[in-house]
Parts: C-alpha cells; sequence; structure tokens
C-alpha cells in the first residue's frame, strides 16, 4: 500500500513540473472522492489530503472536490456521473488538471464491498472480474479476522494487499445488494437469491 501511494504521489508531483502554473484541481469521482463512510470528509477525503500536501509547496494550490456517491463511468448505468450536477460544476470551475477516480461501482458488472476497518487508506474492495453474463453465480465475501477476500464461482478475485484492522461496527442495517444509504447507483442490477451468512471465515 505504501509503494501504491509513493507512485501516485509521485506522478501528481511529475504532472505539476509540466504544467508549473497549475493551480486549481479538480476531482472527479465517485464515493471514494466525495469521502462517504468518512467521518469528516471535508478534511480528510482524499482532494482535501491532497490539498493540504500541495499547499506545503505553493499556498496558492487549490483542490476541488466534485465526488458524487454511487455515481456510474458509464453513460448507461444507474447513475451516470455526467447527467450529475458535479460534473457541470467541475467544467465551470476551469481546472487546470483534473483527477478522475470513476468504474468501482456496481453498476459496471464488479463486484464490491464497502466493509472498512476505517482507516484513511482502507478503500472498497472491487473485483477484477466483471459479472453481465446473465447467469447464475455463486458470490462470496469472506472476512478472516484480518483481510477481505471476494470470491466468485470460488475463484478468488478480490482481496486486501495488506492486513486491516477490526473492521467497523455496523449500527444503520445490513445492506446486500445495496450501498448503506440506499443511494441511486448503489443497487445490484440483477436477482440474488439463497443468502447465507456464517459466524467464521468459510472459504472455497
Amino acid at each position: 500500500m505504501k509503494a501504491g501511494v509513493l507512485s501516485f504521489v509521485a506522478m501528481i508531483l511529475c504532472g505539476f513540473v509540466a504544467t508549473a502554473h497549475a493551480r486549481l484541481i479538480a476531482c472527479v469521482g465517485d464515493s471514494i472522492t466525495y469521502g462517504s463512510g468518512i467521518s469528516d470528509r471535508l478534511n480528510d477525503s482524499y482532494p482535501a489530503q491532497l490539498q493540504r500536501m500541495l499547499r506545503q509547496y505553493d499556498p496558492a494550490w487549490e483542490v476541488q472536490n466534485f465526488g458524487v456517491s454511487g455515481a456510474t463511468l458509464l453513460s448507461r448505468g444507474d447513475k451516470p456521473y455526467i447527467r450529475e450536477s458535479a460534473y457541470s460544476g467541475a467544467k465551470a470551475c476551469n481546472p487546470d488538471i483534473v483527477i478522475i477516480k470513476l468504474g468501482t461501482n456496481a453498476a459496471t458488472g464488479a463486484i464490491m464491498t464497502r466493509l472498512t476497518d476505517g482507516s484513511r487508506i482502507t478503500t472498497p474492495l472491487v473485483s477484477s472480474m466483471i459479472v453481465t453474463d446473465g447467469a447464475w453465480h455463486c458470490v462470496r465475501l469472506v472476512w478472516d479476522g484480518s483481510h477481505r477476500y471476494l470470491h466468485v464461482d470460488d475463484a478468488e478475485v478480490a482481496s486486501d494487499k495488506r492486513t486491516l484492522n477490526a473492521l467497523r461496527s455496523c449500527d444503520a442495517g445490513f445492506c446486500l445488494g445495496a450501498g448503506k444509504d440506499l443511494e441511486s447507483g448503489s443497487f445490484w442490477s440483477g436477482l440474488i437469491d439463497d443468502i447465507r451468512v456464517y459466524n467464521r471465515a468459510v472459504k472455497p
């Protein structure tokens, strides 16, 4: 995870060298950009943290957050980003640099869980496999006390690369096939049947 963070910062700084006069960044994205689930998203979402980092070098930098929870990259998705007011706002601010983080919502056919340990660097776990063939599949989410795993038809399609802390407690219900706030764009587009919940880690 540290390597990924360092690579991200390196790419950003390299881009700034080529655009020395740039001062305004628009962060376009979904709930990850918006900061959904973060208690103080105005200060702890990644756009806010990026602004603090940049202002250490030049206080003129401004990073604006145009994230929309549940937004999809696909125009035919449940909640296309291009139809949101944030899309118009991002264009209207005439940014020097645009950072786009879209494509992690279920409308793309990916399997995802937003169960996290509450850490600022823990993001939703998203499968590399896309399920859009209209057939039935066995989907499994496993938490073994330190890592999350996603399986489709007994094949692992995503897992944590680092050890997590205890998962955050749930105080607002347990949702399968939808986001915690039941927002548009977070619903699974398909059928769900034969749901089983175990009090132990059950891997294929």
